[in-house]
């Protein structure tokens, strides 16, 4: 309705405005305003203006306005549980997410300690794509990327290996259900950790084992991992590998005690080839290796010895060491059996050999050393190594 009529035109009042006017001794206060001019030839005066209520909010049922957002259907409360925090129960509307941004608030809302719980795999992290024109922003979920993490252990860790285990196992049970069948394989789940301060054991029962270990990546941690077979009788735990038993390609720190070494078709025993690699050896019996070297070490790898051990069949060497390598022992008795035969029983070409007062029991044939290209070889006491044929030592090569 049109509720001030017939009132003189005033140019200053514009749509929207207030406007107040008395008309029939009542007193009228309108805004919004909507105005219309009109002329009328008969009326005085013709050019007239008349005023009304802008219906903004005709078609809205009366009493106070919502404070959230509405629809034309029954009223629902806006959804606040998924908006990071930015709104919540009572301050559910456009108004407080506006202010929020205002005040540069808006975004994921952060956790007090109190509430925080670890991430589940399906918790999202967004990351800007820089390779894309628009830089897109992706998502990656938490269980990719916790994939390229290292798990860090909080205690020593022991897996069991077995002939009748499975690599499908968890390792960390000692029964076929749950033990692994290869060293492989437990080395390549090992290796994925970080060891922090604690020790990795590795426990391997009794029985004949055909597959070799190749060591192309290594834990992180300051100790050792530890592969154990029968520290008491070594040759019941038989690793006979058509092919180089130990191979460390990677710095890495591991030792092995309790086990039997064999290969087949003029492969190394035990090989570090990398600066870094460090191979210590325990207990153990050294069979037949023909065409192949029992201990090897090249480019600054090193192998350590500290345990009696025995040698039961010959190879092409006992020891070969090259290239700045080292093979370190301390005073250890090694008994030979059955006069195994080899090359040269220790060679060592621009490389070092430390064995302090070794003591032989038992006797072996082939030349008893070679030591070549400022190479040096010390036994401490000038213990005579086995062998039935007189060392060879030359340019720059030191025998003591």
């Amino acid at each position: 309705q049109w509720i001030i009529r017939d009132i003189p035109p005033n140019l200053k009042y514009l749509d929207f405005d207030a406007i107040r006017a008395t008309f029939d001794n009542l007193d009228f206060r309108i805004w919004p305003t909507v105005l219309k001019e009109s002329f009328h030839n008969d009326q005085n005066p013709p050019w007239q203006h008349s005023a009304k209520y802008l219906d903004i909010f005709a078609n809205t049922e009366g009493g106070a306005l919502p404070g959230t957002i509405m629809a034309a259907a029954p009223y629902t409360p806006l959804n606040t549980t998924y908006f990071d925090k930015n709104l919540n129960s009572s301050q559910n509307n456009l108004q407080a997410f506006a202010e929020a941004v205002d005040e540069m608030t808006c975004g994921p809302g952060i956790y007090a300690m109190s509430e925080m719980t670890a991430p589940d795999d399906l918790d999202i992290i967004p990351i800007v794509d820089h390779n894309t024109s628009t830089h897109l922003v992706r998502k990656l979920y938490y269980s990719t990327l916790k994939a390229k993490f290292r798990p860090i252990l909080t205690a020593n860790r022991t897996y069991y290996v077995r002939t009748d285990g499975s690599d499908s196992n968890t390792g960390l049970v000692n029964n076929a259900g749950g033990a692994f069948l290869t060293l492989q394989h437990a080395w390549d789940v090992l290796s994925t950790l970080d060891m922090s301060i604690y020790y990795i054991y590795v426990n391997v029962a009794d029985g004949t084992y055909t597959g070799g270990l190749v060591i192309s990546k290594a834990p992180v941690g300051v100790n050792q991992v530890l592969f154990t077979g029968n520290t008491g009788t070594p040759a019941n735990v038989l690793l006979n590998v058509a092919g180089i038993i130990i191979l460390a390609n990677v710095p890495c720190n591991v030792r092995f005690t309790g086990f039997k070494y064999q290969t087949s078709g003029g492969y190394d025993g035990i090989y570090s080839n990398y600066p870094g690699a460090f191979i210590s050896i325990g207990a153990a019996v050294f069979g037949s290796m023909a065409g192949g070297n029992q201990l090897r070490v090249n480019g600054f790898g090193k192998i350590y010895m500290d345990t009696n051990y025995s040698i039961t069949a010959g190879a092409a060497r006992h020891m070969l060491v090259a290239n700045y390598g080292e093979i370190e022992a301390g005073s250890t008795t090694v008994t030979l059996t059955g006069t195994p035969g080899f090359t040269t029983f220790c060679e060592v070409n621009c490389a070092l050999v430390s064995w302090y007062v070794p003591v032989f029991s038992g006797a072996a044939t082939g030349r008893k050393y070679y030591v070549v290209y400022n190479a040096f070889l010390n036994t401490y006491t000038g213990v005579v190594l086995p062998g039935d044929v007189a060392g060879i030592s030359g340019a720059g090569g030191q025998v003591a």
